[in-house]
C-alpha cells in the first residue's frame, strides 16, 4: 500500500495496496514468535485503533468487544504468520481501507527502497481489468509495446505462459479495494527488470491472436523518493489534441482541447503542472487525466485546483481526533515568471478509474461537488484517508488510518469513491473500437458545453 506520513498536519504521501507489487515476496513459513511477542503485538495493534481512530465510536464497532473476542486467539499464536491472520481479522471488523498488516519483508521494502527498484522497466502498456479481462487501455508512444505493434483495446490472454485474470473477479467489482488490487496486479504485469524480454499473447479487436516478445525499456520520467516510499518515476505530460485525434473522437477538428496527465501528486512535479496549465491556458477546454494516479501530497490539490477556480472554496475537510484541516482552493492569479493571469475558466473534464485514489479523489471529488469539474470514466478507489505504518513487536508492520475526509457536500469518499458524472470505459466493446472511450466522452462534453454557451450568447 502507499503509506501516508503527516507533516505539519498535511498528508504528505499515500500508499494503497503496496502489497500488490510485494506479494511475490512471501514471508518464511512458520516464523516462530513468543507468547509475549504475540500478546504485545495484539495489544499495540488494538490500542493504536482505540486511541488513534479519528472516529471515537469506530463506526459503530464495539472495539472493547473486539478485544475480548480476538485477544485469546492472538495470544495462542506461535508464529508470525498465524498472528498476522488474527490481527488482519480484527482490523477487518472496522470495514475500512488503509487498515492492514504487512509482513516484515513488505514493510522493509517500503522503508528501504531496494536498489532493484531503480532497475524497473516497462513495455509501455497501460493495463486494466474490463469485464474480468486484462485489456490494453493505453500504449505509450515510442515504447517497446508500440514498436511491437500492440494497440489499445487488445486483450491479454497470457504473460509468460500464465493467464493474467481470474473469471471470479466479475463477482467482486462492487468491492472497491478488491477491484483496486485486481487492477493494480494487472497493471504491474507491464513492469519488471529493464532489458528482460516478456512473452505476451494478445487477442486483437477482431479476435485474431498475436504472440509477441517485448523487451522492457527504462521507465520514463524522473526518479524521486519521499519519506518511506520506494524510489519511483514521476511523469507529467501535456498536449493539444491534433485535428486527426479530434476527428477520430468525433468532435470538431477546430477545437483546442488540452490534455494534462501526471502519475502521482509529488512536489517535484509542481512546477511542471504549473507550466502545463500555462501552456494550455488558451484552450477551449482541458482534460485532466488522473487515471491510475494513486495520490501523493494532499496539499497539492489546493494549489492545482487554484488553476481552475477563481474562488477559495473548500475541496473538503480532513479530521483527526485533535485537528481539522480544510482543503481550501488557492486561486492562481500569477505565473511562475510573474505574469498576471486568471484561473482557467473553460470546461474542465477529469478522467478517473479504479486506480485513481487519495489526493486524486480529493481533487476530483471536491471540484465535482463544487460543480467546477465533470468526471468521466469509472468509480475511483474509495481510499482517500491518510495512513501511517507502525512496526509491531512481532516484526510485522501495521497500516492504519488516522484521519477522516469528507467532501464539501458532506459525503465521504472512503469506501464509496468518486462516482463519474458520465460513466464510460466499462465495457470491452468500448475499448475494442481502438479509441479512448473516457477521452471520447470528455471531449464530446466539452464540445457540447461550448456549443451551448455559443447558443446563449
Amino acid at each position: 500500500m502507499w503509506v501516508r506520513c503527516v507533516r505539519h498536519g498535511v498528508a504528505a504521501a499515500v500508499i494503497l495496496i503496496a502489497g500488490v507489487r510485494c506479494a511475490s515476496v512471501s514471508a518464511p513459513s512458520g516464523t516462530p514468535i513468543t507468547r509475549e511477542q504475540a500478546r504485545a503485538s495484539f495489544e499495540e495493534a488494538w490500542s493504536t485503533i482505540e486511541k488513534g481512530d479519528p472516529d471515537p465510536a469506530h463506526g459503530g464497532v464495539d472495539w472493547k468487544a473486539v478485544h475480548h473476542r480476538f485477544a485469546p486467539e492472538a495470544e495462542a499464536c506461535t508464529t508470525r504468520e498465524s498472528l498476522r491472520i488474527v490481527l488482519q481479522k480484527m482490523l477487518s471488523t472496522l470495514g475500512r481501507s488503509h487498515f492492514g498488516i504487512l509482513s516484515d519483508q513488505e514493510s522493509d521494502r517500503l522503508a528501504d527502497a531496494p536498489e532493484a527498484t531503480a532497475q524497473d522497466g516497462t513495455c509501455g502498456l497501460d493495463l486494466r481489468v474490463i469485464e474480468s479481462e486484462a485489456i490494453v487501455t493505453g500504449v505509450q508512444d515510442g515504447s517497446p509495446a508500440a514498436q511491437a505493434g500492440v494497440r489499445r483495446g487488445w486483450r491479454v490472454t497470457l504473460v509468460d505462459d500464465e493467464r493474467p485474470t481470474d473469471p471470479a473477479w466479475r463477482d467482486e467489482t462492487q468491492n472497491l479495494l478488491k477491484r483496486y488490487a485486481h487492477n493494480a496486479s494487472i497493471r504491474a504485469l507491464d513492469h519488471g527488470a529493464t532489458g528482460v524480454a516478456t512473452r505476451w499473447s494478445f487477442l486483437d479487436e477482431s479476435g485474431t491472436p498475436h504472440a509477441i516478445s517485448i523487451t522492457r525499456a527504462s521507465l520514463p520520467g524522473r526518479r524521486t523518493k519521499l519519506g518511506l516510499l520506494p524510489e519511483f518515476s514521476v511523469t507529467c505530460t501535456d498536449r493539444l489534441l491534433t485535428a486527426e485525434e479530434l476527428h477520430a473522437l468525433g468532435v470538431p477538428e477546430d477545437l483546442r482541447i488540452g490534455v494534462i496527465a501526471f502519475n502521482v501528486w509529488m512536489p517535484v512535479l509542481a512546477a511542471e503542472l504549473d507550466a502545463a496549465v500555462d501552456r494550455l491556458r488558451a484552450s477551449d477546454g482541458i482534460v485532466l487525466d488522473l487515471r491510475g494516479n494513486p495520490g501523493g501530497v494532499g496539499a497539492m490539490a489546493m494549489g492545482v485546483a487554484g488553476h481552475f477556480s477563481n474562488e477559495p472554496d473548500s475541496l473538503g475537510t480532513m479530521r483527526t481526533r485533535d485537528t481539522t484541516l480544510e482543503f481550501r482552493i488557492n486561486p492562481r492569479r500569477s505565473t511562475a515568471d510573474g505574469r498576471e493571469v486568471e484561473p482557467f475558466a473553460g470546461p474542465l473534464a477529469i478522467l478517473m478509474d479504479p486506480l485513481s485514489a487519495s489526493t486524486s479523489e480529493i481533487f476530483a471529488g471536491g471540484l465535482q461537488a463544487l460543480g467546477r469539474g465533470r468526471v468521466f470514466g469509472r468509480t475511483s478507489a474509495g481510499a482517500a484517508l491518510p495512513a501511517q505504518m507502525r512496526r509491531l513487536p512481532s516484526g510485522d508492520g501495521m497500516m492504519f488510518a488516522f484521519a477522516d475526509y469528507t467532501l464539501p457536500n458532506g459525503r465521504s469518499l472512503e469506501g464509496e469513491g468518486v462516482v463519474p458524472d458520465e460513466p464510460c470505459g466499462g465495457s470491452l466493446d468500448a475499448w475494442r473500437e481502438g479509441n479512448d472511450p473516457d477521452l471520447r466522452a470528455a471531449t464530446h462534453w466539452i464540445s457540447r458545453t461550448l456549443r451551448d454557451r455559443d447558443c446563449h450568447e
